[in-house]
């Protein structure tokens, strides 16, 4: 997919999910959604077009995960992004957060709704002391 992500393929690939999604999310109004998608879509009109012209219900059971490189490859266009997807109620998390000083500071620094946790840091945690700190 990393191939993908960087053409205007990606982009459209991401547009067709984020209809899918929508499509599923109106017949099943129990249900919640999470999609991932790449920086390229944060700038794609297409993509929010299809996103605020769905109906706020809709809307707020949908979670867009911001893969951290795409988040921190321009983070005023990130920014940007989540406060415009918000007016729809979407909530937002970053895809998979791991360790490390950037994603830190990267996390401190942005205002997610929910966070996703890298399965290797929860793996075992009962029993693994470093994943208890």
């Amino acid at each position: 997919m990393p191939f993908i992500e960087n053409t205007p393929l990606g982009t459209r690939l991401d547009r067709r999910i984020l209809q899918m999604e929508i499509q599923q999310l109106t017949i099943g109004p129990n249900i919640r959604l999470s999609i991932n998608m790449s920086v390229y879509s944060m700038n794609d009109p297409a993509w929010l077009s299809v996103l605020e012209g769905t109906d706020t219900d809709i809307c707020e059971r949908l979670i867009i995960e911001i893969t951290e490189g795409a988040a921190m490859s321009d983070i005023d266009l990130t920014t940007a992004f989540m406060n415009r997807i918000r007016r729809k109620y979407c909530s937002v998390a970053p895809d998979d957060f791991r360790a490390g000083a950037t994603s830190f500071r990267y996390f401190k620094g942005s205002r997610f709704d929910l966070v996703k946790i890298y399965g290797l840091f929860i793996r075992n945690l009962c029993y693994d002391q470093d994943n208890q700190m």
